[in-house]
């Protein structure tokens, strides 16, 4: 059947009308109302900037940054100790915590600095559980790395010693040597 053009642009209109009210009413195509958008978590840099900054509601010795480390998995560094554009970028750091608890965390969406997240006030008990565990691993992981590191470095001074007695015996040999600086020759044949 053939709509007049008449018909069709009261249509059009009626179709017009009926998307104003669903944008009135914030229903869009594709999303329902109980559908709404996530409030915007602030970032990590934001958290690190305003603990650093702002002394008289944070101390910042307090505070320790969750991170994951590409070979470890989750490790944890003092807030005092982090340098910003060092070997952690703001990118691999997943929460902040200090003494009474978590107080921002990316994956939960949990932020008390800015109260920016979805989780803005008590995290629910599943969440305080899995944070922890998450957080005793990372604990575990650090000891590890730190006991690593001690070992490398007790290594590395095991292995200067030994270089500087090689260094002292062989200085002593020589200069116990009466003959000159031939003499090694001389008694090798």
């Amino acid at each position: 059947m053939l709509y007049s053009k008449g018909k069709s642009k009261g249509k059009e209109r009626e179709k017009e009308k009926e998307k104003d009210a669903a944008a009135a009413a914030g229903v869009f195509r594709g999303t329902s109302s109980s559908n709404q958008k996530k409030t915007k978590l602030r970032t990590s840099e934001d958290v690190y900037d305003r603990i650093l900054w702002d002394a008289v509601a944070f101390a910042k010795e307090d505070f320790i940054i969750g991170y994951t480390d590409r070979f470890r998995g989750l490790m944890e560094v003092a807030f005092p100790d982090f340098t910003p554009g060092g070997d952690i970028p703001y990118h691999r750091i997943y929460y902040f915590r200090n003494s009474e608890g978590f107080v921002w965390d990316r994956e939960t969406r949990f932020d008390l600095i800015f109260h920016s997240g979805e989780v803005t006030g008590q995290d629910s008990q599943e969440n305080v559980t899995f944070r922890e565990n998450q957080m005793l691993q990372a604990l575990k992981a650090t000891a590890e790395a730190e006991e690593e590191k001690r070992e490398m470095a007790d290594q590395k001074a095991r292995r200067k010693l030994a270089r500087a007695r090689q260094f002292a015996r062989r200085n002593n040999h020589a200069s116990s040597d009466t003959s000159g600086k031939w003499s090694f020759f001389i008694r090798a044949s």
